[in-house]
């Protein structure tokens, strides 16, 4: 049943929200088989939890940004998804990037990393991704974490997924990704997708050898739900290596912002470029 209401929310022409609560009332949320997505790439969806509802009753996800990677992501970069959850940008940019580039997948918890592998592995994608189940911060150190089958997402931050219903905890490891380049003599980073709930700063500490030596294009998610001061540092993180920031709020695409128009109302994922990579824009538009 599950399947039919998915055919026929995806073509009807409003109403999709109400249709989808329906259909999740009536049908609960367990599917337990592989859609088809729009691109023909393939994902193993078991429950229907909240970051995907609109991957399986829709056939998409994150559409704009998506678009935007499309068109910075090249044959042959080095890219880097932090919090890769079930593996969408991860194929996405495993697609792109081809035979000679690479994609290097970060996600801790292994209830999410065991699905991101499973949509890796359903597309053939084994050639040119590596899925490390580990976090990336500004230190190494084990780590607690949190998990909640109803979003499908994890926190290092138990207040991160309040009001989450049940939760399921465990431990894990994180490292920087300064030290997991070196480490693996990685030669170079094009490009960097994070979202990690809270935790960007963290990463960008972590980051900031890779983020002076390569000056890789950034889509980084800021929100004021974590605090103003993160909004604030993330973008001071990414400042003082000449960076300029874009909105890619769906009704503010590509809107150029300034660090003082961050404010605790403030959430959106952020394009993030050096001054050598603004051509990037003309793409866009």
């Amino acid at each position: 049943m599950l399947g039919m209401a998915r055919y026929i929310i995806s073509r009807i022409p409003r109403g999709k929200s109400t249709a989808i609560r329906v259909a999740m009332t009536l049908f609960g949320d367990k599917f337990g088989g592989v859609i088809t997505v729009k691109d023909g790439r393939k994902f193993y969806i078991d429950k229907i939890s909240l970051v995907k509802r609109h991957l399986f009753f829709l056939n998409e996800y994150e559409d704009y940004e998506t678009y935007v990677i499309k068109k910075i992501v090249k044959d042959g970069d080095y890219a880097i998804d932090v919090g890769a959850c079930f593996g969408w940008f991860t194929t996405l940019m495993s697609r792109l990037v081809g035979k000679s580039g690479k994609v290097f997948a970060f996600e801790l918890a292994p209830n999410i990393a065991e699905e991101c592998r499973k949509n890796i592995e359903l597309n053939n994608m084994k050639h040119n991704i590596i899925l490390e189940e580990v976090a990336l911060g500004d230190e190494e150190k084990n780590v607690n974490f949190i998990y909640s089958a109803d979003l499908g997402l994890g926190n290092l931050n138990p207040k991160g997924l309040s009001g989450a219903g049940s939760v399921t905890t465990g431990t894990g490891k994180i490292t920087t990704l300064d030290n997991y380049i070196h480490k693996n003599s990685i030669p170079r980073v094009d490009f960097i997708k994070c979202d990690v709930d809270g935790a960007e700063v963290l990463f960008l500490r972590g980051a900031r050898g890779a983020i002076s030596l390569n000056k890789p294009a950034i889509v980084i998610e800021a929100s004021g739900a974590h605090g103003r001061s993160s909004c604030y540092e993330i973008f001071s993180e990414l400042n003082q290596f000449g960076y300029k920031f874009f909105s890619l709020h769906h009704k503010a695409k590509l809107r150029p912002i300034e660090t003082s128009q961050f404010n605790g109302n403030f959430k959106s994922n952020i394009l993030c470029l050096p001054d050598d990579k603004l051509e990037f824009i003309n793409k866009l538009k």
